[in-house]
């Protein structure tokens, strides 16, 4: 007598549940390489960092895949040598240039330069992808990365916020965190840069 079907199944279940278990991660090991300009000159010794937006809703987080950063060169031009993981192929990853040196005398530093470009599914980078970071890239990332570019965090929370133009948003403060009197930060943040200092808000 042939044995059970439901026991020759077992073992095809016990491999599936394991396989399951797995969740799928992405290790690009290829180079990336790009250019940083502002306006017509390159921009040197400017920070690069390669982010994969966050996932949880607007104002989440957004992870930074390279560890250190790399920095532009004389010319403007920067490599990735690879090395870098995202959460999975289909991360939605963008890149941010900050502070540099775009023409000016040596030495000079400009804290205040954020440009960026959105590059798209982490699964589509590879050797042949070359970045071009200037204002036109970050003008048309402005708008797909605000809910991730633009973050708003009151008491140390992230909070949904909605793009006017590109330089203000607004903030959703949700009725349950005004619901007992006091007072409580709130604080701006966007990608390569530090968060704004806190402002006070009396809430009575």
């Amino acid at each position: 007598m042939s044995p059970p079907r439901l026991l020759r199944l077992l073992p095809l279940l016990y491999l599936t549940a394991c396989a399951i278990d797995q969740p799928p991660v992405t290790t690009a090991t290829s180079a990336l390489r790009g250019l940083v300009r502002g306006g017509n000159q390159p921009v040197s010794g400017s920070t690069i960092q390669l982010y994969a937006a966050g996932t949880g809703g607007d104002g989440s987080a957004s992870t930074p895949l390279l560890s250190p950063a790399v920095i532009s060169d004389s010319l403007g031009n920067f490599s990735i040598t690879g090395g870098y993981t995202c959460p999975s192929q289909n991360s939605l990853v963008y890149i941010v240039a900050s502070g540099g040196n775009p023409g000016l005398t040596s030495a000079t530093n400009k804290p205040a330069i954020t440009l960026m470009a959105a590059l798209g599914p982490c699964g589509n980078l590879s050797s042949s992808t070359y970045i071009n970071i200037d204002e036109l890239t970050t003008v048309a990332a402005v708008y797909p990365l605000a809910p991730f570019s633009a973050a708003a965090i009151w008491n140390g929370s992230y909070r949904t916020t909605t793009l006017l133009d590109s330089g203000h948003v607004t903030v959703d403060i949700p009725v349950s965190d005004l619901t007992s009197p006091g007072t409580a930060s709130l604080a701006a943040s966007n990608p390569g840069s530090a968060s704004s200092a806190p402002i006070t808000i009396t809430i009575n």
